[in-house]
């Protein structure tokens, strides 16, 4: 999702894109640079990429797991030595 630049509120929604093309043309590289700017602006981000044999419950759960360890920080053990996450 990305910002939009205008000024104008109807613009101001979250926009989603998608990178697409042959292997090799730098979409990993350009997607990363884009989160890598926009890190500020938001609390949480994650990245996953996903490959054209993707498909079925079992690669939607892993991809959606490896989101969830990537956005759900882990905290240092409390006074009972219990890690607890944010």
């Amino acid at each position: 999702m990305v910002k939009s630049m205008s000024n104008n509120e109807r613009d101001m929604k979250l926009k989603v894109f998608s990178i697409v093309g042959f292997g090799g043309l730098g979409k990993t590289t350009l997607a990363m640079e884009v989160c890598r700017h926009l890190e500020a602006d938001f609390q949480r981000q994650a990245q996953v990429s996903v490959s054209q044999a993707f498909g079925g419950r079992k690669d939607m759960e892993g991809l959606l797991k490896r989101v969830l360890q990537q956005i759900v920080k882990p905290k240092a053990d409390n006074a009972q030595g219990i890690k607890e996450e944010d």
